[in-house]
């Protein structure tokens, strides 16, 4: 889509319960790789997600930025097994980020 920018906003809600397992295993809610697009998180909760390697809520590798604002993220659980990502909550890599 010439002309067109893509981004991603999550307002006001909640991620729970969720489990990323296949392929990768990464980001239990929100898996944002290798990509250009601003994701921006507002006023919502993220708990409860497991992620069999990194980001247990969020997994974010790659352009873009992600914003995180007047939002929760507990109870996340990141099983990375070599021990080296991880990220509980949050595993980033890539643009600064606005928590």
């Amino acid at each position: 889509m010439s002309g067109s920018a893509l981004a991603c906003w999550i307002e006001d809600s909640t991620l729970s319960g969720n489990t990323a397992t296949g392929g990768s295993g990464d980001g239990g809610a929100i898996d944002v790789g290798s990509t250009n697009v601003p994701v921006t998180i507002r006023r919502s909760t993220l708990s409860g997600n497991t992620a069999a390697d990194s980001g247990g809520a969020i997994y974010f590798c790659g352009g873009g930025s992600l914003t995180v604002e007047d939002s929760t993220l507990s109870g996340n659980i990141a099983n990375s097994p070599t021990g080296i990502d991880g990220g509980g909550a949050v595993y980033f890599f890539g643009t600064p980020t606005n928590f």
